[in-house]
């Protein structure tokens, strides 16, 4: 399935990793979300539980910038997205 320009754009997510986040409580936004305009935001490494509610929240798509190495990484991280039907890039 290839998404469209207004699908990418619509709910975007973006995983910006570039130091490790402090603790995150189920459920809360990840450490540094930015919403940068409607449908476009980018935050620190967001736990299973904000994960695990990613299309309750509207988003469509994560983009995953950490390395596959990263020590924060969520387990299955794609196999929680994709349950939803949210694209992970």
């Amino acid at each position: 399935m290839r998404a469209t320009c207004a699908e990418w754009m619509t709910c975007l997510f973006v995983s910006l990793l570039c130091c490790s986040p402090p603790l995150q409580a189920a459920g809360e936004e990840p450490a540094n979300f930015v919403s940068w305009r409607s449908g476009l935001s980018s935050s620190a490494q967001p736990n299973t539980a904000f994960l695990q509610q990613a299309r309750s929240l509207g988003y469509d798509i994560v983009i995953n910038l950490a390395p596959p190495e990263y020590d924060e990484a969520v387990a299955n991280e794609g196999a929680i997205l994709a349950a939803q039907g949210v694209v992970y890039v």
